[in-house]
């Protein structure tokens, strides 16, 4: 029990994380703030107009109509659009993992699994190996043709069987 988290506890821990991400630039950030209160006020005023006709259908019906209603909520999407860019501007850039070992190493084994579960592809690449390695020849080394010299009657020495008679 020791180390375990209720699931609650890890929720709330990983909201607080990700909160402290956006509180930080929110608050050494007076443009920031402009932007995000901005967005408040235009959602204020929109909520107050659309609070006129309550229930989702006639907001939906009030919100195709209204021209003044769709501008300001077309102006709180564009606010907060602002603040997220700008929120993500201000964010360190975390590098994805890239994983290059594990993933050459995943690929030369399934590599040697194909070849280990063929045979036919399994004997030609060891035929290939071999010959490249210069081990598919013979082991003894291979003897030069070599004649030896004939004896001449006049004690000069021929090779071969080339000697005049």
């Amino acid at each position: 029990m020791l180390g375990r988290t209720s699931g609650a506890k890890a929720k709330v821990t990983n909201a607080a994380e990700t909160v402290v991400g956006y509180v930080d630039p929110l608050v050494k950030d007076e443009k920031l703030r402009r932007r995000l209160l901005e967005a408040l006020a235009v959602g204020v005023a929109a909520r107050q107009r659309a609070r006129r006709q309550m229930g989702v259908t006639s907001l939906a019906r009030r919100l195709g109509s209204d021209p003044v209603l769709r501008q300001q909520v077309a102006e709180i999407a564009m606010h907060l659009r602002d603040a997220r860019d700008q929120v993500k501007r201000d964010l360190p850039v975390k590098r994805a993992k890239r994983h290059r070992a594990r993933n050459t190493t995943l690929l030369i084994a399934g590599i040697g699994l194909i070849v280990a579960s063929k045979p036919a592809l399994r004997e030609k690449i060891v035929a290939k190996a071999k010959s490249f390695a210069g081990e598919g020849q013979d082991d003894t080394p291979a003897e030069p043709s070599f004649t030896p010299p004939v004896a001449q009657s006049d004690g000069s020495a021929a090779v071969g069987g080339d000697a005049p008679a």
